[in-house]
């Protein structure tokens, strides 16, 4: 049996110094990524102008006629878990293209991918969990070995809410 457990905290930091002390600290660090991580990686968000949402074309994707139309009304339902469940093709298409070009470095990691693969190197990382599908998680983590990617937890296309406790 295992049992995940999960500190979440907030710490109100103001400088990179804080950040440094409260890793040092820490026994083990998580990390919750979205958008944010990839966006100065050149990588839109979904919802943005020029983002996924915006430039999704159903009629490309492996799908029934009610499943583009649901995607044409609701750019979101690519990565529903309803979607997902009877068809993985349109989010696994979706998919594809960001996996390729960030294997052919057309995309680099950023200093965020980068501070989590430093935390690994030196032990401290306990799991990432994130919703991007963009693979620059895989680009930093897969250097070290197969126990990092191990760790990376990509909870797309599922919807799930963390909820802090505490």
């Amino acid at each position: 049996q295992f049992l995940f457990q999960f500190f979440l905290f907030v710490v109100e930091m103001t400088s990179i110094e804080l950040v440094a002390q409260a890793v040092k600290n820490a026994r083990y660090v998580s990390f919750l990524t979205g958008a944010g991580m990839s966006v100065s990686a050149g990588i839109p968000d979904f919802r943005s102008p020029g983002g996924m949402y915006d430039t999704l074309k159903p009629e490309l994707l492996t799908a029934t006629y009610e499943e583009r139309a649901m995607m044409s009304d609701k750019p979101t339902t690519v990565v529903s878990w309803e979607l997902f469940q009877d068809n993985q093709l349109p989010y696994l298409e979706l998919r594809r293209p960001f996996i390729l070009q960030t294997l052919q470095h057309r995309w680099k990691a950023t200093l965020g991918h980068c501070f989590m693969e430093l935390c690994n190197h030196h032990e401290k990382l306990q799991r990432i969990f994130t919703q991007n599908i963009d693979g620059l998680d895989f680009q930093v983590l897969r250097h070290e070995s197969i126990y990092a990617i191990i760790k990376l937890l990509s909870i797309c296309p599922i919807d799930v809410t963390i909820e802090c406790l505490y």
